[in-house]
């Protein structure tokens, strides 16, 4: 049914409980794209890898019964996960079932990354994690391989001059390359936007603008993504979500002098003109020289 594959296209997936034991697996879709009755099945199969040769298993999605949305939930014992060296993916397909009979289905990758903070450093896998973030406008790189090979994070755009189409390429090439990607969002329609982009396992960090509103619904939204808010003078106020702050390296030391609480710190700096990917991503490492007297930094962006 046309409707209901259309329906379907909404789901969300994501993960809750992660550990080197098992990982809890979730698909959910609203309610009110759904009729009375309709239930979610599937299976998550993997892991698969470009750089790797390994052994898939798969486990069932099953439906996990009456709530506020349609939720369907698997356990994934012994998870592998997505790390940069060794890119990891899971294929789950979930299948909307009405009347107890399958009408629609759709397939999804997933990522599991143990992402997190900690104090003022950014954790992955239990270990810091230190970006050196290059924008795809200030490389001359072809794709994402040239962010794998230079072992740089894609900070991509998402300005209404990007068609979906071709963010979707490089958020697709980046996740099977091993390469960790940051969106800065610019629309006014950030909940939107933070819902599509939570679909798409390669995106790490969402980067909002400063005058965000405080009260976003990011568990919701966004629930495996790091969010993090750009703050451009001391004037800006930190919002009481932003898990991450990303400063304009001018105004760096401004800035942190006016956060109320401590959390890492991404300093960003435009280079006057793209440079060719190494030499790109050794901008971050002269970055890092330059800034290092005002105090440990979490991550670096060019």
């Amino acid at each position: 049914m046309a409707d209901a594959l259309a329906h379907l296209e909404a789901v969300e997936l994501f993960y809750g409980e992660l550990s080197p034991q098992r990982a809890l697996i979730y698909a959910r879709l609203p309610r009110d794209a759904a009729h009375p009755g309709d239930t979610l099945r599937g299976q998550v199969r993997g892991p698969r890898s470009r750089y790797a040769q390994t052994l898939p298993v798969a486990v069932p999605l099953v439906d996990a019964g009456p709530g506020p949305t349609l939720l369907a939930k698997a356990v994934l014992p012994d998870p592998c996960y997505w790390l940069p060296e060794n890119p990891l993916v899971y294929d789950v397909t979930v299948t909307l079932h009405r009347a107890g009979q399958p009408v629609a289905s759709v397939q999804r990758p997933l990522a599991l990354r143990p992402l997190g903070v900690k104090g003022d450093q950014l954790k992955l896998a239990g270990n810091t994690w230190v970006p050196r973030g290059v924008r795809r406008a200030s490389s001359l790189g072809g794709g994402a391989l040239a962010w794998r090979q230079t072992q740089a994070m894609l900070v991509l755009p998402d300005a209404p001059r990007t068609p979906a189409a071709e963010l979707v390429a490089w958020l697709d090439e980046a996740l099977e390359c091993g390469v960790p990607v940051a969106v800065c969002l610019e629309r006014a329609t950030l909940q939107a936007r933070l819902a599509w982009l939570a679909r798409h396992p390669a995106v790490h960090l969402v980067v909002l603008p400063p005058a965000t509103p405080t009260d976003l619904p990011l568990a919701e939204l966004a629930p495996n993504l790091l969010v993090a808010q750009h703050l451009r003078d001391p004037a800006d106020r930190l919002a009481p979500w932003a898990a991450v702050a990303w400063v304009d390296a001018e105004a760096l030391q401004e800035v942190r002098k006016m956060l109320p609480r401590r959390l890492p710190v991404i300093a960003v700096r435009k280079l006057p003109q793209p440079l060719p990917p190494l030499e790109a991503r050794q901008a971050c490492d002269a970055l890092q020289r330059e800034l290092a007297p005002q105090g440990p930094l979490a991550g670096f962006v060019v």
